[in-house]
């Protein structure tokens, strides 16, 4: 990354989720679309686009909300924590691809017993700027 990236620069931290190797991006609150901005936002969807067919996703976080950046766009995620688990499918389709964003949440009941929770929204490709 060139120096731009530095947190005092670009008011961001890019971290390593350590059991999904998903790129998170945690950007400081006072500035909450720095990483919107030129050459920042680019250089996300590059990094979305290179990075997704090995698995690997880009998550921007502002506090906990949560936005998956996607070669061709934006995917607001809403409050997610850092536990919760992001995946992305591509679909073909008549009009194009699909994708089906999945978040999984696990919780551990009082008696030991895990339970996964999902939620899955679609959302159309879009090709990448």
């Amino acid at each position: 990354m060139s120096m731009q990236w530095k947190p005092d620069q670009s008011k961001m931290v890019l971290t390593v989720h350590p059991q999904t190797n998903n790129i998170h991006l945690v950007v400081d609150p006072g500035l909450p679309s720095a990483w919107s901005r030129q050459p920042y936002h680019g250089q996300l969807r590059l990094l979305s686009k290179n990075n997704m067919p090995k698995g690997h996703l880009v998550v921007v976080f502002v506090n906990e909300l949560a936005t998956l950046v996607l070669p061709g766009q934006d995917v607001q995620l809403g409050a997610l924590t850092r536990e919760e688990v992001v995946s992305v499918t591509q679909e073909a389709g008549p009009n194009g691809g699909v994708y089906e964003i999945k978040i999984l949440t696990r919780r551990t009941t009082a008696d030991g017993r895990t339970l996964e929770m999902a939620s899955t929204s679609r959302h159309p490709v879009r090709p990448a700027a």
